[in-house]
């Protein structure tokens, strides 16, 4: 089973994310640090698992994943990157790639999967099989910020290791409590859906 590294928050930013209720310039400011310190995280036990001269695929998969996109462009420079947009029905009982972009090479030393919340590990697991289509990768990295137990154990089992800041949350419905408290990963990036957010008058 592939390992599951579970790492510090010593500023307790994913604290302070959870407590928040709507959008602000601090919110994000904080989120964006939480992501650099899971990428020097990733960065630091890809370089012990794999060699420091490993052949990097980060694979985004939004919208979730876009919130770690800044802080692991900064901490692996010499990465190639893709994009995966993925979707769910309405029953929560599949996903989708809604796009996805090219990826550059056919083979790397290590392919690094980002995402803000994995609940079930389903999404992550479908964007694997799309991502196992386009290259060959020799160890796989999921980085998120939250995982459900059952969704770490599950990509543990996979041949997935897992890095994370809280791995072992519980999940309820489909979904991972506390998730980003009352925010949505995605929404928490696009400002959209938040309680008391006006909408848009139509123009």
């Amino acid at each position: 089973m592939m390992p599951a590294v579970e790492i510090g928050d010593p500023d307790h930013l994913y604290a302070r994310i959870l407590r928040a209720r709507r959008p602000s310039g601090e919110i994000r400011r904080r989120t964006t640090e939480l992501g650099t310190l899971l990428a020097r995280h990733t960065r630091d036990s890809v370089r012990t698992w794999s060699g420091p001269d490993s052949r990097v695929l980060a694979v985004v998969i939004l919208r979730g994943g876009a919130l770690l996109y800044p802080g692991f462009v900064a901490m692996f420079e010499d990465a190639d990157f893709c994009f995966v947009g993925m979707s769910r029905d309405a029953q929560m009982r599949s996903v989708r790639a809604d796009y996805m972009t090219p990826v550059p090479q056919d083979d790397y030393d290590v392919v690094i999967y980002l995402d803000g919340v994995c609940a079930t590990g389903g999404t992550l697991l479908e964007t694997r099989r799309l991502v196992q289509k386009e290259c060959d990768g020799r160890y796989e990295v999921a980085a998120v910020i939250s995982s459900s137990a059952s969704a770490t154990r599950l990509l543990r089992e996979a041949g997935v290791a897992v890095v994370g800041l809280s791995l072992y949350e519980s999940l309820k419905g489909g979904l991972v409590l506390p998730d980003l408290g009352e925010l949505d990963a995605g929404d928490l990036l696009s400002g959209v859906g938040f309680p008391g957010r006006q909408e848009e008058p139509e123009r």
